[in-house]
Parts: structure tokens; C-alpha cells; sequence
């Protein structure tokens, strides 16, 4: 059995959550998603815990996105600025670039970064992280999200990692927001 070899206590927790969700309601974890965790080091996984305590879901959408900025794009505000693109430094909350390779190269975070398309300036965007909800509201229509997505596999797998709340990082993206976004 793939379990039998681990001899972390956290690694074993995992896989202790995975047989007893199996057991309750089979075919929730793919052969691929279990043959990852087989190999994933107790380092990449507190890296995928730092991660999913950062991770934000999006009006209400299933999979996870790690909100990396946002950009301007079009509009006569983009000439009024130095640069379109607002970053938030990952790094500065424990999850360097490095990190974000690191799970690139498990097959948990996909390669590139990702944008959703142009966000409305009329519809509010709820903004959920780790149970901290937050309603957005573009000041202009041409502002989109930059974002790393997790995998498939990185999606079983956030199932049953219980990751903490950042709330530094929490205070830091309601300050980046507050710039071009409405929050309430």
C-alpha cells in the first residue's frame, strides 16, 4: 500500500484524511493524485499549506486562484500611472518564487501565471480567503486578476490539507486593493 512507507506525522495525517474520505465516498482521489502524494516531500506539502492559506476563491468559483496582482489594461487611466501592473511580493509572506517553482515541478501549481478577462466595473466580485469575505467593486472596467491556479491534483489535494489563515498577507492584498477596488 502507498501509505505504508511514510513516517512523517503530517504526511501520515494526510493520507489518514484520504483513506477515511475513500472509505465514506470512493473515487475521490485519482491513481495520479495518490501517486504525488506518494512521493511529496514534507517540505512541499507544508510549501502547498503556506500556499492554500493564501489562496482565494473568486465570485464563488471551486477552484482556488493565488492572487499574485492586477493589472490596468486600456483606458485613459493607464497613462496617469508609472506602471499598469500592481504586484503583491508573495514573497514577502513566506512563499518566494522559488516555492512556486517547487510546486510547479510536484505538478501542483500550473506553470504559468494566469489573468481573468476584463473585470465589470458595475458587478461586484466576492472575494473569499480562507473564510475572510471581502465584496469588490472595479473603480473602471479595465482591471484584471493575475493569478497562479492549481492543477487538478493540486485541487484533490487542497481537499485535505487545513491550512492556516495569512493575515498579513489578508491586511496586505486589502491595501493593494484599496487603490482601484472598492471593498467593503
Amino acid at each position: 500500500m502507498m501509505a505504508e512507507q511514510i513516517h512523517n506525522r503530517k504526511m501520515q495525517d494526510l493520507w489518514a484524511r484520504i483513506l477515511s474520505s475513500e472509505i465514506v465516498n470512493p473515487g475521490n482521489f485519482s491513481l495520479r493524485t495518490l501517486a504525488l502524494l506518494k512521493q511529496l516531500t514534507h517540505r512541499e506539502a507544508q510549501i502547498l499549506e503556506k500556499a492554500l492559506g493564501m489562496a482565494a476563491k473568486v465570485n464563488n468559483e471551486q477552484r482556488l486562484k493565488l492572487i499574485s496582482g492586477y493589472r490596468l489594461s486600456g483606458g485613459m487611466g493607464q497613462y496617469f500611472r508609472k506602471t499598469t501592473s500592481v504586484n503583491l511580493g508573495l514573497s514577502q509572506f513566506g512563499l518566494p518564487y522559488s516555492s512556486i517553482l517547487t510546486l510547479v515541478d510536484a505538478g501542483i501549481i500550473h506553470s504559468s501565471e494566469f489573468e481573468t478577462g476584463l473585470l465589470n466595473h458595475k458587478t461586484p466580485i466576492q472575494f473569499s480567503v480562507q473564510g475572510t469575505q471581502m465584496k469588490l467593486t472595479p473603480k473602471s472596467g479595465n482591471l484584471l486578476f493575475s493569478y497562479y491556479r492549481l492543477t487538478p491534483i493540486g485541487d484533490e489535494l487542497a481537499q485535505l490539507v487545513l491550512p492556516k489563515p495569512d493575515q498579513e498577507y489578508l491586511k496586505a492584498l486589502q491595501l493593494l486593493f484599496a487603490k482601484d477596488f472598492k471593498i467593503e
